[in-house]
């Protein structure tokens, strides 16, 4: 079997060829020293690979039900969590997405949510959003 060699030129700052990352020529077994924790990575900062950490993270709700009783009269919902930005909340009752604001099917303020019209009886409400 043969293999065709790829110029380092051509890998940027990653060559395969002599094993080393960055254009310091760091061997790859400085990547695993494990100095990086939960939540950090190891990015090149032009000299050596640090450990660097990143803003919160961002994490999606899917198909969460809202707590509340879905009686054919209850309009008020609340959430597991606060939606961020709000915007990323999209609600569905009843299979059907709920339109948001004032002149829509609910309001949302912090982890509460007001339907407009309550939920029937067999209504299910899910909640898909970001945090």
């Amino acid at each position: 079997m043969s293999y065709s060699k790829v110029p380092k030129t051509r890998l940027g700052p990653l060559s395969i060829e002599s094993a080393d990352i960055g254009t310091a020529g760091l061997p790859v077994s400085i990547l695993s020293a494990g100095s990086a924790t939960s939540g950090q990575a190891l990015i090149f900062n032009g000299t050596k690979y640090a450990p660097t950490t990143f803003g919160n993270a961002i994490s999606f709700v899917d198909a969460e039900i809202p707590s509340g009783t879905v009686n054919n009269s209850n309009v008020t919902f609340t959430l597991a969590g606060t939606p961020s930005p709000s915007a990323s909340l999209k609600l569905f009752t009843g299979g059907l997405l709920m339109s948001p604001g004032t002149a829509g099917d609910y309001i949302l303020s912090g982890t509460a949510i007001t339907m407009a019209v309550a939920p029937n009886v067999n209504d299910t409400i899910y909640a898909y959003y970001r945090k």
